[in-house]
């Protein structure tokens, strides 16, 4: 990189700093909005859509800056990526990533002849690169060209047996003893300045997450932390939402708890309980007398509410948690439905005497009450689904959970579908995709990347009464899933044309076919079906 180019690099950093910093510390949340606390920057609007659309912290990494303006058009930087917001263009092409693969690389290196051909390589004559292997795997599963761009060089070592290969969007990397492929902190090193390999470009800490298939929710950092650390499964139950904003903080809701984020608080107070308990019982009962004797250590008075706790449920609370966890009584115990409860400000402890003795004391599933009975907002820019996705999505609670929220309303787009034996295809052409819902249950989804000049079919001579998959769908089944020999075998019909449904949810999407048939595509990788009721 020239010296000019280096200069000039530097003098962007220094703008996107000064925006940086005068930007406020905790802004109000912007209509469809998320912050990451991870780095203290928000990600709004359509920026948002495309963050979770593709990926998210996996494809991109956090947010380093809030969004700014650069050469008349909106820019925001990421650790991987830098996104651009381009008005004019059609849907869904209003947001681009910059070509940080051709800052820091530079022009495309000369082209390469093309590798004898195989179903592991592929040749872009556009840019004269050969991608194969697992570069390719990730290129045709992770995005293509929308998020990498073509290839500008071959792949080739740089140091200690790492692998790279520059595409124009980004870098792909790969690690001695680690089959699997990294994304470049492009992002990262374009605003700070240094272009170095991968191993000596300082690489943000990696934030810890844990999936929980009872619920298909995910637990992350600081949150994730303290469920851990304080008390777990007894204490929180599972998670039952993922993090959104309500009322201007990020929260995460679980089966007893709500978790909030306080970035403000002294770090070992930054993970803090809703006060869940005082939302549903409504304000403190009226202050009793303290009787407590001082000889009594199985009682104690709270004066701070005028309250008294005893037995049970003050070793629970002694040995669970105390304050950060219960906040202090706002009732006394007493009698409910035959079951006696006592009401915290955080929490609601119940005695099952009936219970083993570890577990006679339970709290009230609040969380659950909460988020599920309308006392939530939901997060900002996401939507209940309607018609026939909203009857399926409000009648199957677990459908529900998995999903979350619709981050869009649905629309209509032209489709095609094609029965296999080990599965089904499902074309959209909104976003040109191809869906493969695979018979046991699994899906995945691949860049639609056949076009008119290519051929419609191979050859291929199917047993009688069974069918070659053709144009997208052929093209798909004979260099990614393995053609006949795979796990999707032979078209048990031809493909077939028609106007379809699609909505996508925080945690996956829903799409309908022409017979009214609801394919439910969770964000773990699984799939189920249902029939449009509505």
């Amino acid at each position: 990189m020239s010296k000019m180019q280096v200069k000039r690099w530097l003098a962007l950093f220094g703008v996107v700093m000064l925006l940086v910093m005068l930007a406020p510390a905790a802004p109000a949340a912007a209509q469809g909005s998320r912050f990451y606390p991870q780095t203290g920057h928000w990600v709004s609007g359509g920026f948002l859509s495309f963050y979770d659309r593709w990926g998210g912290p996996a494809a991109f990494g956090y947010p380093l800056t809030e969004e700014y303006l650069e050469g008349g058009t909106t820019m925001q930087f990421f650790e991987k990526a830098r996104f651009e917001w381009h008005p004019w263009n059609p849907d869904p092409f209003k947001v681009e990533l910059s070509l940080l693969g051709v800052t820091v690389h530079g022009p495309a290196d000369p082209p390469a002849p093309a590798l004898p051909w195989r179903w592991d390589r592929r040749y872009f004559s556009e840019t004269g690169h050969n991608v194969w292997g697992a570069f390719l795997t990730a290129y045709n599963t992770r995005g293509g060209l929308t998020l990498f761009g073509y290839p500008i060089t071959e792949a080739f070592p740089v140091e200690n047996g790492i692998w790279i290969q520059y595409f124009q969007r980004a870098r792909m990397e790969i690690y001695p003893g680690d089959s699997r492929v990294y994304l470049g902190n492009l992002g990262w090193e374009v605003l700070h300045g240094q272009f170095k390999w991968p191993g000596t470009v300082p690489q943000p800490a990696p934030v810890r997450s844990r999936y929980f298939p009872e619920t298909g929710q995910t637990v992350q950092g600081a949150f994730l932390d303290f469920w851990e650390g304080r008390g777990g499964l007894d204490i929180f139950g599972y998670p039952i939402s993922g993090e959104f904003q309500q009322n201007g903080v990020t929260v995460q809701y679980f089966q007893r708890a709500r978790m909030e984020w306080r970035p403000s608080n002294p770090p070992a107070f930054r993970v803090q309980l809703g006060l869940l308990g005082s939302e549903v019982h409504g304000p403190a009962e009226p202050a009793v007398p303290n009787w407590v004797t001082p000889w009594n250590p199985n009682a104690r008075y709270f004066a701070a509410t005028g309250h008294v706790v005893t037995g049970a449920f003050l070793n629970f609370f002694d040995t669970r948690g105390g304050l950060d966890i219960f906040g202090y009584p706002i009732s006394e115990a007493q009698l409910d439905g035959g079951m006696t409860v006592q009401w915290f400000q955080r929490a609601r402890m119940e005695w099952h005497p009936e219970n083993p003795a570890p577990w006679r004391v339970q709290l009230t599933l609040l969380g659950s009450i909460v988020y599920g009975g309308g006392g939530a907002t939901p997060p900002p820019a996401r939507w209940e689904p309607r018609d026939g996705f909203g009857k399926v999505w409000r009648d199957n609670p677990g459908v529900r959970d998995a999903l979350g929220y619709a981050t869009e309303e649905q629309r209509s787009s032209w489709c095609a579908e094609e029965h296999m034996q080990g599965g089904i295809l499902f074309y959209r052409q909104d976003i040109k995709r191809i869906y493969a819902l695979r018979a046991d249950g699994t899906w995945r989804s691949y860049a639609d990347t056949w076009d008119e000049s290519m051929p419609s079919s191979w050859g291929y001579h199917p047993p009688a009464g069974l069918y070659e998959p053709v144009r997208g769908f052929g093209k798909l089944w004979r260099e990614q899933l393995s053609g006949p020999s795979g796990p999707f075998g032979w078209g048990t019909d031809q493909e077939r044309g028609f106007t379809g449904l699609a909505q996508t949810f925080e945690r996956g999407l829903m799409l309908e076919n022409e017979q009214r048939q609801i394919y439910v595509l969770y964000g773990n990788g699984t799939w189920q079906q249902y029939p449009d009721l509505h």
